[in-house]
């Protein structure tokens, strides 16, 4: 288990709540954002939230990566 895993298990699980996410490159800020957004998608109180959703990175790039990765699980969790 990962140092930090009870942190981004709160960030997945809290949705009722707004997250600020600061740590380091590589150390999983992306994933744990886009396991907080597919979540959101699959709950039902949550799902109408979604177009509302407002998402802050640094760069471009991390948007567009962000994005693609969030997308990419939607599709997967709609195909299972």
């Amino acid at each position: 288990m990962e140092v930090d895993q009870d942190q981004r298990d709160r960030m997945s699980e809290r949705l009722n709540a707004n997250i600020a996410v600061r740590a380091a490159a590589g150390s999983g800020k992306t994933r744990s954002t886009v396991d907080r957004i597919v979540r959101m998608a699959l709950d039902p109180v949550y799902r109408d939230f979604l177009p509302q959703l407002v998402v802050v990175t640094y760069t471009n790039a991390a948007a567009d990566e962000l994005r693609t990765r969030a997308r990419k699980r939607l599709i997967e969790e709609h195909h299972s």
